[in-house]
């Protein structure tokens, strides 16, 4: 069986408050393996990387509090959210300059 991984909860900095509307993001897949690494990143299958920043994956701009890996099929309500996967997109700012550590502390200083 496949999986897949859907980003919720997106905000596009990392100091929103609850209060503040948060969107749905994309979905991806199917891949035969979703692995997350220590919480550092997600990979997907065997090419792609998500990165985890201060407990939230970066994706597209958007930072998403919530992500969900499922097997089987996409929801009907959620096909136009499926997404193919940039890796480009998936490089948070400053990513290859800082540990996830340290790039946490630079976003709040």
């Amino acid at each position: 069986m496949m999986a897949w991984i859907r980003l919720r909860h997106g905000r596009h900095n990392l100091l929103t408050t609850e209060s503040e509307r948060e969107v749905d993001g994309p979905v991806f897949g199917p891949f035969l393996t979703i692995h997350e690494n220590e919480g550092r990143d997600i990979r997907c299958g065997e090419a792609w990387t998500l990165r985890i920043v201060d407990g939230s994956v970066y994706y597209g701009g958007m930072y998403y509090r919530t992500w969900e890996i499922f097997h089987g099929s996409v929801r009907d309500s959620e096909r136009d959210r499926v997404c193919c996967f940039s890796p480009d997109l998936a490089e948070p700012p400053h990513w290859d300059e800082f540990s996830n550590e340290s790039f946490a502390v630079v976003l709040f200083d």
